[in-house]
């Protein structure tokens, strides 16, 4: 035996494996790409919300879902929002993407990248930019405050044309100042 044996043969033991791994002797559930084509797959839109990040409270998704099928006879626009924690390529590109699964003419895909903090759309032609800008900026808010689930139900209710619940508490703060004021201004003037 001589003394470059073992390295020889450690050598080619590597060789060996290297062309086995390449040549897709790995058994089929564990080949070298599937990790790859794995990370790139996107969502499938089969429900209006969709939610891979774990972000919306599954109390309310039926309420949100319920708004976002009235948007389709209200708006008559078919929002689907997509909740992941990773957007291949950014929010605008993946919903591109994810609006090749449905290209009607008035759907919209919006997708929240609730890791890093970004969303966007893509449109079908009957939707116009300002629509797809509104019904973003009614929840742009709840999203800045790491609300995903309420910032859900604001464009859902964007969609539907319903006035959403965080403008509701507003709306009722108003009125109570109001009328406390008013109350308070009668019971002033009768005093006098």
């Amino acid at each position: 035996m001589s003394a470059n044996f073992l390295p020889r043969c450690a050598a080619s033991l590597a060789i060996a494996g290297l062309v086995g791994f390449g040549s897709g002797l790995l058994p089929a559930t564990v080949s070298p790409t599937s990790f790859v084509a794995d990370a790139a797959t996107p969502v499938m839109l089969n429900s209006q919300l969709v939610d891979d990040a774990g972000v919306i409270k599954g109390s309310q998704k039926g309420e949100i879902e319920s708004a976002l099928k009235e948007g389709i006879s209200k708006s008559n626009i078919k929002l689907y929002e997509v909740f992941v924690t990773d957007a291949p390529g950014g929010v605008k590109a993946y919903a591109e993407q994810l609006r090749q699964q449905n290209n009607t003419s008035n759907v919209m895909i919006m997708v929240v990248d609730t890791k890093n903090s970004q969303a966007g759309w893509a449109v079908g032609s009957d939707v116009r930019d300002s629509e797809a800008k509104d019904i973003l900026t009614a929840a742009q808010k709840s999203f800045t405050n790491g609300d995903f689930t309420q910032g859900a139900q604001d464009a859902a209710d964007a969609v539907a044309k319903k006035t959403s619940t965080s403008s509701k508490v507003w709306m009722g703060a108003g009125a109570v100042v109001l009328l406390g004021g008013g109350a308070g201004a009668v019971i002033w003037s009768k005093k006098r």
